[in-house]
């Protein structure tokens, strides 16, 4: 029997004791789904959740997980975020959701004193190999684009997707998609390396009981160290004039780095509204038809100004089409000679 086949066995066997249930949360609401599982899991829809998968393989492994957070506020649309991170290697799967909605809703729960995890619905899906797949789940689809044992691209939609939708999606790489039946949930989530903070936390009773201990140990030995410690008084001056030398550094290094702190922030607040090339890509996904050509191009801090030339669709229908895209806000359209229209409209910032 392998290490490996000896620990799944192991894991089933606690489980088979455990009586930590699983709750699924979608638009719909929060309820309970059969099964038992390690850990009470908290699982998030994929309807609620925003995806994003970045590599960080230029990032030194053990700086990764910092470079993540201070990633996750420059993706998020949310004031509160959650988000659940699954490495492989160094590329990072990172769904995010609206902490307002979703982390709050544990309180409500029937036993809101679980120490709930907060895990993602796809992870409870089977892994896939590469290709392009469409995966029902609990409300609505997920189109999943697998490479190298890492979901790529996803996307969820409420209803299936035609074949139109998914290649102007995914292009070439939504020509050949899976059909995959409905599955079963798994009881556990994808494994995937525990980051300390998470390990903390799932052993935190055997670590209070540990430092209990310990304190306990310390009281029985602190009579003999007392006398121990007036002995050693006379040389604590001079160690903590020492120690004092060696903290001038450390504090000269804590004052730059809130330093880059503030010029980080304020970085933040530039990047807030989306690049060149991704607004182009929202306003031509957005306009009517595939008639349109492109004779202007203005934005600037927020406001964009295009002069496109479309003979085929009326201002009537640009304006109705840009309204629904939701980064779009203040659209104006209107001729300005022959078939060319003028459109004004505000990007919203996350």
């Amino acid at each position: 029997m392998t290490k490996e086949h000896l620990a799944r066995r192991l894991k089933d066997l606690r489980r088979r004791f455990s009586n930590n249930a699983n709750v699924l949360q979608t638009a719909d609401g929060a309820a309970c789904v059969p099964g038992k599982s390690l850990h009470p899991h908290w699982i998030v829809g994929r309807g609620l959740c925003i995806y994003r998968c970045e590599s960080f393989a230029n990032v030194p492994k053990n700086r990764r997980r910092i470079a993540l957070h201070l990633k996750i506020p420059l993706w998020s649309p949310f004031e509160r975020t959650g988000h659940y991170a699954c490495w492989r290697d160094s590329t990072a799967m990172v769904w995010l959701w609206d902490a307002a909605i979703v982390d709050e809703q544990p309180s409500k729960a029937v036993e809101p004193q679980r120490q709930w995890r907060f895990v993602p619905e796809p992870l409870f899906l089977p892994r896939k190999p590469d290709g392009t797949y469409l995966q029902p789940c609990a409300h609505g689809f997920e189109l999943q684009v697998w490479r190298d044992d890492v979901v790529q691209e996803s996307f969820w939609f409420a209803d299936p997707p035609d074949d139109t939708v998914v290649t102007r999606v995914l292009g070439s790489a939504g020509t050949n998609v899976h059909q995959v039946p409905s599955s079963p949930r798994t009881a556990e989530p994808w494994p995937t390396p525990v980051a300390p903070v998470e390990w903390l936390q799932a052993n935190e009773r055997t670590l209070v009981a540990s430092v209990l201990l310990a304190l306990a140990l310390a009281v029985v030995g602190l009579e003999t160290r007392v006398w121990t410690v007036y002995a050693e008084t006379a040389g604590a001056a001079d160690r903590v004039a020492t120690l004092e030398g060696d903290l001038g550094p450390i504090l000269s290094d804590r004052t730059a780095f809130l330093d880059t702190r503030r010029r980080n922030a304020g970085m933040a607040d530039l990047l807030a509204y989306p690049s060149q090339a991704a607004l182009i890509s929202l306003v031509d996904a957005a306009i009517p038809g595939d008639t349109a050509t492109f004779y202007r191009w203005t934005y600037e801090y927020g406001e964009l100004t295009v002069v496109v030339e479309d003979s085929g669709i009326s201002p009537l229908d640009y304006v109705e089409s840009l309204q629904r895209e939701p980064r779009f806000e203040q659209v104006r359209v209107q001729l300005v000679g022959g078939d060319r229209l003028e459109i004004s409209l505000r990007v919203k910032a996350p």
